[in-house]
């Protein structure tokens, strides 16, 4: 969004030479929000959100929420990808969740994905494909609908707009609304007001 004011942390990968990772507080409570209002949800946070862990467990999930920073692809949508705890040598694995491995899960049984992170909804248009990249991937591999972004999010913002879009899911309200009322609470804040804050993130796919 243009004229947008960046005064915290996103959740784009971009790393000058030299810097590291910056942590996302917002991504815990996020994790907090999800504890709280599903009680029987498993939470993997930090040394835990391991790659390994996202490949053995999807397919047996309702829903699945991924909180991170992500990396966009432009010139090989395939490989843009979500950043993942720091694997361990032996795990052969690089703690980027890439969509081509996103591709080769089994989601037919998952409900929703939410991939609470920057410029998810990006991707490369291809003909008689459509946008090739992680929302690609995630219908490929069988879940029927995305919450995705459509630029580099705010972390502050987008933890309070996922937790009033849970808090929406809890109360049995369908997840189009959800995201709709959570978008309008955020915007009620005068600090949030810009839609850039309240705006970016989508519904893709069944919205009920």
């Amino acid at each position: 969004m243009p004229n947008r004011p960046i005064t915290a942390p996103n959740r784009d990968l971009f790393l000058p030479r030299g810097t590291r990772l910056v942590d996302l507080p917002g991504t815990q409570r996020e994790a907090d929000a999800l504890t709280k209002r599903f009680p029987k949800s498993s939470v993997y946070t930090r040394n835990k959100a391991q790659e390994s862990v996202v490949k053995a467990t999807a397919s047996q999930f309702q829903r699945i929420h991924l909180a991170s920073h992500a990396f966009v692809n432009d010139a090989a949508p395939l490989l843009s990808s979500i950043v993942l705890a720091n694997p361990t040598l032996s795990s052969g694995d690089d703690g980027f969740l890439t969509a081509r491995e996103i591709f080769d899960l089994d989601l037919w049984g998952v409900e929703v994905v939410v991939l609470s992170a920057c410029n998810t909804a990006r991707g490369q248009v291809q003909d008689g494909e459509g946008v090739i990249g992680l929302t690609w991937a995630l219908f490929a591999a069988g879940c029927p609908t995305q919450v995705l972004s459509q630029w580099a999010v705010d972390d502050s913002s987008t933890a309070t707009l996922m937790t009033r879009f849970y808090d929406g899911l809890a109360k049995g309200t369908g997840k189009s609304a959800a995201l709709r009322q959570a978008a309008l609470q955020v915007q009620s804040a005068p600090r949030h007001s810009h839609p850039y804050y309240w705006a970016p993130f989508i519904l893709i796919g069944d919205s009920r």
